[in-house]
């Protein structure tokens, strides 16, 4: 028994002997033509590394999240309206003989402010359907209820017009200025969620930062110590806080590999020649970059 397992060991042994031969062999005769291919296809836009190991760069996703909530989509609208109207038609009906008992003078104003259903008389044909009253009203329908105001209320208002009485509407439109035009600012399209861009070498990207070394370096390529630099390098004049310290996507270009690290930014502004753009903007901006991030980015 003690004989087979030795043979077995030792053909195992001359097996990966044999495999880290071929390895080695396959390694040394490729490695030029692995070289010279990867100098054809590298990016010409690709900025300029040490030939020795592959460069690894860190890349900032800062956005800008919604400062309101988005207009309902007219289906939305729709249904909401539908589920508004339905709870109001099966709610109880309102118990005006608890509040204002009969022959009290809140019973006559709130009888003057209520016009009382359409009675149901039987010699008569409803064309929308007979009445179904019960405690004076039609439970066909929903109940409106207008109260009557106090003395108090009546005193506030006097003297003031329609205009200011009626209920003020919060808009919920800014006024774009010169700035949120040209997409600098974080004042524009609220509703959306927003992403940084600054322009490096005549071209729009997202703000990115070499961290040298080679590929893998620093746990995965995006060490502490890299994105401390990345916030020193662009975000020192922001407040901003970081998603996680974890790259959440990574890149694998000719030149290195590239990391990319979320951010969102809270107030401040930034330095230098920048664009704050949305997912749809940064299709027209990015061009072919935008294909590798798309499923990061927000609407």
């Amino acid at each position: 028994m003690k004989r087979i397992v030795k043979r077995y060991l030792a053909q195992i042994a001359q097996r990966r002997g044999a495999v880290r031969a071929v390895r080695a062999a396959s390694t040394t005769a490729g490695a030029p033509a692995v070289d010279k291919a990867m100098g054809a296809t590298a990016d010409a836009n690709a900025p300029a590394v040490d030939s020795a190991a592959p460069a690894v760069f860190s890349t900032l996703l800062l956005s800008r999240l919604p400062i309101i909530t988005p207009d309902p989509s007219p289906f939305e609208a729709q249904f909401y309206s539908y589920q508004s109207e339905l709870l109001k038609r099966l709610m109880w009906t309102f118990p005006k003989w608890f509040y204002y008992k009969k022959g009290t003078l809140g019973e006559i104003r709130y009888t003057q402010i209520n016009k009382p259903p359409v009675s149901n008389d039987r010699s008569i044909i409803y064309p929308r359907g007979r009445p179904q009253l019960r405690h004076l009203r039609d439970l066909r329908f929903k109940q409106e209820i207008r109260l009557p105001k106090t003395y108090r209320e009546e005193d506030q208002m006097m003297g003031q017009s329609e205009e200011n009485v009626k209920e003020k509407d919060m808009s919920r439109k800014i006024i774009p200025n010169k700035r949120d035009q040209e997409g600098r600012g974080l004042e524009r399209k609220l509703q959306r969620t927003l992403y940084m861009v600054r322009k490096e070498d005549g071209k729009w990207r997202f703000p990115r930062y070499q961290v040298g070394g080679a590929a893998g370096e620093g746990g995965g390529g995006a060490s502490s110590s890299s994105l401390h630099s990345v916030i020193h390098h662009h975000l020192s004049s922001v407040n901003h806080f970081i998603v996680s310290p974890q790259p959440c996507h990574h890149l694998t270009h000719p030149y290195g590999k590239e990391y990319f690290i979320k951010a969102h930014i809270l107030s401040g502004e930034l330095k230098g020649e920048y664009q704050w753009l949305t997912k749809e903007e940064l299709r027209e901006v990015l061009g072919k970059e935008y294909e590798g991030v798309k499923h990061l980015l927000s609407t």
